[in-house]
């Protein structure tokens, strides 16, 4: 099982590293990751409390998370550079190398290694040690391939079309309802607003409702979600049918709690597991958010949720306008439409398949972001 924490601080470091050594070589930092940087500095300055000196869990927990925020600016910086020498095609065909050898991986694993069992339903997570991050992971990598096959011809397009459909077939075992559901509105989204092509949506919703009619535990847990309360005030104290019940109740509490005693900043960078108001495990211990927006507002609260949410929804109109004038470039917004979906109803930062887009945002560069450049010292 790959310790996806552990992973992310050596990645982390790698990557950091890398970015340094690229901006003093070129002397120069682009104004997007400039601009990020101080955004990102300034809501992990907020977001610092005296009280996390006093433990060495919480002072863990805020480099940890720091250190992540500022990957995603580093990664952008190596990506960019690496954009100016190489082809992006080519680029990405580094993404698709990866997610080959996953895929290869993950198909010994399938026959070897016996999927686990979530309350009653069989789940494979490959190397993951979590089930729904790895979900996250094959959804994402759909998103992207089906992006990138509509820019390639002959067989290397077979090659990859295949691809989608044996991570669609490890996905259906990963049962992550989440992840599918993500996949397909974003898809949908993407077919109605881009592409304005209904046949295709058609296409796409009996695809679905075939894939649903098929897979017996996916249509199991669609049913239970849909047949079951949302409302958090019959949630909270119950026995719960599903999990999307168990993250409403689990939301409506953190939510509750921070806008009740720690409104303006929160609880502080990586201090999400600090709060007691929400779920606890068998052990004891808070449950982390289970959703990147209300992660945002519980670390650092009001403030940085008005900064952070409108400057993603900012970028977000903005690659979309530039990446919807060019038609090659455009199926990519697939996977944009993809991880918003899955911030909201779950966790995609700090994962691979956030990692994977911001390599690629870097590789595909705003227009902006290469003639205007901020000379360092």
């Amino acid at each position: 099982m790959v310790n996806n924490q552990l992973y992310n601080s050596l990645f982390a470091c790698f990557v950091i590293a890398l970015a340094l050594f690229v901006v003093i070589e070129k002397g120069r930092l682009n104004r997007i990751a400039l601009m990020a940087m101080t955004i990102i500095s300034l809501v992990i300055l907020t977001g610092f409390r005296p009280d996390i000196l006093t433990s060495s869990e919480r002072l863990y927990d805020f480099i940890k998370d720091a250190l992540r925020y500022f990957t995603f600016i580093a990664l952008y910086i190596v990506a960019v550079d690496i954009g100016r020498k190489i082809e992006r095609r080519k680029a990405l065909n580094f993404l698709v190398l990866i997610i080959l050898v996953q895929v290869i991986i993950d198909i010994v694993l399938l026959f070897a290694v016996p999927a686990r069992v979530v309350h009653g339903d069989m789940r494979f997570s490959g190397l993951y040690d979590q089930i729904g991050i790895y979900g996250t992971f094959l959804g994402g990598c759909i998103a992207f391939l089906l992006a990138c096959q509509a820019e390639r011809k002959g067989l290397y397009r077979s090659f990859l079309f295949l691809l989608v459909l044996i991570l669609a077939a490890l996905l259906a075992f990963n049962n992550t309802l989440k992840a599918l559901v993500a996949l397909g509105v974003a898809y949908a989204i993407y077919l109605v607003i881009d592409e304005k092509k209904l046949s295709k949506l058609v296409v796409l919703f009996l695809l679905s409702l075939i894939v649903v009619l098929v897979n017996s535990g996916v249509k199991e847990r669609i049913e239970r979600v849909l047949t079951s309360t949302m409302d958090p005030t019959e949630i909270i104290g119950s026995k719960l049918d599903n999990s999307f019940q168990w993250r409403v109740g689990h939301w409506y509490l953190l939510v509750e709690d921070t806008l009740k005693h720690r409104p303006l900043f929160g609880v502080g960078v990586g201090q999400e597991r600090t709060v007691s108001a929400g779920f606890y495990s068998q052990d004891g211990s808070p449950f982390s958010t289970h959703s990147d927006l209300v992660k945002i507002l519980v670390e650092s609260g009001l403030f940085g949720f008005f900064l952070i949410v409108p400057l993603v929804l900012t970028l977000t109109y903005r690659l979309r306008k530039h990446w919807s004038e060019d038609g090659v470039v455009k199926p990519y917004l697939i996977m944009v439409y993809y991880l918003m979906i899955n911030g909201v109803l779950g966790t995609v930062l700090f994962t691979t398949a956030f990692y994977f887009f911001i390599f690629l945002l870097g590789v595909t560069r705003l227009p902006s972001a290469e003639p205007r450049l901020v000379e360092s010292n």
